[in-house]
């Protein structure tokens, strides 16, 4: 752009003396001072509707409107140009599949984000694939939600009272489960609550007599004194018995206990026994160990 320069002192002209060749103004002298008018008009902008063609350099430029189009601002790359504060409703960038909108109020779209790290303090991520297509494909040291809810429910976890729930969205005890539960290993448990109405296709294992967890009934023969439901002894101090009827004796005698075989282990009495003398006393026992 040129800036126009008078290049005849017409005023000079005024004080010279009549006859001075000098004095006259010439056609020349208007011409070259239109001409270098036109130039500066032709090469300078104008206040309104400007439009520059080449290139165009401001030291300086404070735009509150309008729009800037198809122009690159500090040059090809990032390194070029160096903002303080860009001030917006609305930044958009395409560069033919990669997108990335930033809007005023409405979030920032992304067509193709990849980041090293990720922290992400609020709002929702949706029908987004997190690691690639595969669960190995995504490695997560920590996964922190006050409730992370899969599939509408399928499975939810309640971080707050540290619940988890299948086909539950508010799991009311640790593990909550509604529908049917396979378990193909040992399944341990402390306590069954419930009649066990429904609860079918259990086999009964097998057992040996003796055998840690069946009864037997049994003779004690060991030291005098009672026993108490519950009390334990050793295998030793008992004999499996049986009770009959003699049927050469009436009264009492009648009724005789016949013992054999001492069984090992640990046994629990379940009910009541007091041994004096010679007398020979049997109640119900279960081997505990």
């Amino acid at each position: 752009m040129s800036n126009y320069s008078k290049t005849t002192d017409f005023a000079a002209k005024d004080a010279l003396a009549t006859g001075n060749a000098n004095k006259i103004v010439k056609g020349t002298e208007i011409d070259d001072e239109f001409d270098a008018i036109q130039v500066a008009v032709n090469t300078k902008a104008d206040i309104n509707n400007t439009t520059f063609t080449g290139t165009t350099t401001i030291p300086s430029i404070n735009c509150n409107g309008g729009a800037i189009d198809a122009t690159v601002i500090g040059g090809d790359t990032a390194a070029a140009v160096t903002a303080t504060t860009i001030r917006t409703p609305l930044i958009e960038y395409t560069d033919g599949d990669d997108a990335i909108v930033i809007a005023d109020g409405g979030g920032v779209t992304v067509a193709n984000l990849t980041a090293t790290t990720a922290d992400v303090n609020g709002g929702t991520i949706d029908n987004t694939v997190i690691g690639g297509n595969t669960k190995a494909a995504g490695t997560f040291t920590n996964v922190v939600s006050d409730y992370l809810q899969v599939d509408g429910g399928t499975l939810a976890v309640d971080n707050v009272n540290n619940r988890v729930g299948i086909n539950s969205n508010s799991p009311t005890t640790d593990l909550d489960v509604v529908g049917n539960a396979k378990v193909s290993g040992t399944l341990t448990a402390t306590a069954l609550v419930g009649d066990g109405s429904g609860i079918t296709g259990i086999a009964v294992q097998s057992k040996e007599i003796g055998a840690i967890g069946t009864y037997a009934f049994c003779e004690y023969v060991g030291a005098d004194g009672s026993l108490d439901a519950g009390s334990t002894t050793a295998g030793s101090n008992l004999r499996y018995a049986g009770v009959a009827e003699n049927p050469n004796v009436s009264g009492d005698s009648a009724i005789v206990v016949q013992s054999s075989g001492t069984p090992t282990g640990t046994w629990r009495i379940m009910g009541y026994l007091n041994k004096r003398l010679d007398y020979k006393v049997t109640s119900m026992f279960l081997r505990i160990s």
